[in-house]
This record gives structure tokens, C-alpha cells and sequence, in this order.
């Protein structure tokens, strides 16, 4: 286990380099269940509107039913995905390995948008104030107004 676990009132969600992402009753420590997906979880699930949000490095981005675990939507990117997802309102946002940082619809994982940061995005988006912040292998930090709807690259190198 790489990511640090995302906690519910009653449940631990930790994804695994097993291809699985568990969900754990908080007290008593019963899997309560379990999601493979295609290759290792390096990161840390957001929790939104009674989902799960994963990204695996099989390059795509998962949203769970939170108490039951089946599906609701993924997404596949062009690479693998370390990146958390995070959320702002209603979009779900993560950077892959193709260089790109995604902004999917949370209830349906359409893409809003996305955006070229010309590197390998590895890092986690952060949001505060209405901003979005994130890192790419380019060395560059990113700042973004409106963290919900891609916003406007206010940059950074």
C-alpha cells in the first residue's frame, strides 16, 4: 500500500498495488468490499456525493458506489495515472502521465476539459480559493482560476 487511506463516517477506502481498492469498516476492520481494477492504485481516493474517486495506473479514472463498491463510471487517459483526483463542485480533477490534467462531470466522468502542461503530471491538484494548483515534470507549478471548469492558466515556471 503506497496512497494514503480516505476515511467516510463508518468506512477506510486504501487502494493497493494488488489492483484493488478496498473499502474496511472503521471499527471493526471487516472488508466490507473490493474493486480490481487493471493494474496497481498509487493514490489517494476522494470521497464526493456518495462516491469513491480512484485513478489507477492503468490510466484511467474510477468512480465507485461508496457503500456498495460496483461501478458508476471510468475514464481512460493516454498514460498512467499516480496524480489523486480531486474535487471542486461538480468536476473531478486529476493529471496523467500523458501530460494532460482532466476535468471530468462527477456524476457522469464526461470530460469537461482538459489541459496540455507540455509534461508528465504526477503530482495531485490542489484547490483552494477558487484556484487550482498543480506540479508537472517540466518543473513547472501550475496555478489555474476556477478550479472547477479548467479556469484560466494564470502559470507558473
Amino acid at each position: 500500500i503506497h496512497c494514503t487511506p480516505a476515511c467516510s463516517d463508518s468506512l477506510v477506502f486504501v487502494g493497493s498495488d494488488d489492483r484493488h481498492i478496498y473499502a474496511v469498516d472503521a471499527l471493526s476492520g471487516d472488508k466490507i468490499w473490493q474493486f480490481r481494477t487493471e493494474n496497481a492504485i498509487r493514490s489517494t481516493c476522494a470521497l464526493a456525493a456518495g462516491k469513491v474517486i480512484l485513478t489507477s495506473l492503468d490510466g484511467r479514472c474510477y468512480a465507485l458506489d461508496e457503500q456498495k463498491g460496483q461501478l458508476i463510471w471510468n475514464y481512460r487517459t493516454n498514460d498512467s495515472v499516480y496524480s489523486s483526483p480531486a474535487v471542486a463542485g461538480e468536476t473531478v480533477i486529476f493529471g496523467s502521465g500523458d501530460g494532460y490534467l482532466y476535468g471530468l462531470e462527477l456524476n457522469t466522468g464526461r470530460l469537461k476539459w482538459r489541459n496540455n502542461l507540455e509534461g508528465a503530471i504526477i503530482s495531485s491538484p490542489a484547490i483552494a480559493g477558487g484556484m487550482l494548483f498543480v506540479g508537472s515534470e517540466n518543473g513547472c507549478l501550475y496555478a489555474f482560476d476556477g478550479a472547477g471548469n479548467g479556469g484560466n492558466k494564470a502559470d507558473g515556471k
